[in-house]
């Protein structure tokens, strides 16, 4: 995983800060599951005549006589580490110091989770979840099932 953020903070009086911040984060070799031995698509190409009516060039289609990689294999489930996940947030807090050791301050994070395979059946939930296409993981890469967009938070000590 790689991390990283920047932040800048502003003294706007004696009593009251302000911070803004980036936050980030890059996540490589994450497990997934693929069917290593899934039927294949052909690519239609005009100049070969395997395109099916009104459809273009470079589209992926299944013919009727499609055959999986290996033949004498079943579908399989098999683990290995293609996936990735993304996190990019900016976050912004304000602070306000009273008389007395009082302090009050209120934050706020808008931010966002790209990964492949956090849906509700994935395999961080010990799920069937598995890849729509082995040889292409990005086909499946979407919003994280724990995204929290908007958070508020306030908190006072004293």
């Amino acid at each position: 995983m790689i991390a990283y953020n920047l932040r800048v903070e502003q003294q706007l009086t004696p009593n009251l800060a302000f911070s803004v911040a980036y936050s980030g984060y890059r996540g490589y070799h994450e497990l997934v599951i693929g069917d290593k031995n899934q039927v294949r698509p052909t690519i239609c190409a005009a100049a070969l005549g395997n395109c099916p009516a009104g459809m273009p060039d470079g589209s992926k289609f299944y013919p009727a006589t499609i055959r999986r990689a290996n033949p004498q294999l079943a579908a399989d489930k098999t683990l290995s580490s293609l996936g990735y996940s993304s996190y990019n947030a900016l976050l912004a807090e304000l602070t306000r110091r009273f008389s007395q050791g009082l302090t009050f301050r209120a934050n706020y994070t808008l931010g966002k989770v790209l990964d492949i395979n956090s849906s509700t059946a994935g395999i961080g939930n010990r799920g069937g979840f598995t890849l729509y296409d082995a040889t292409n993981p990005r086909l499946d890469c979407g919003v994280a099932n724990y995204d929290v967009r908007n958070r508020f938070g306030m908190s006072g000590t004293y």
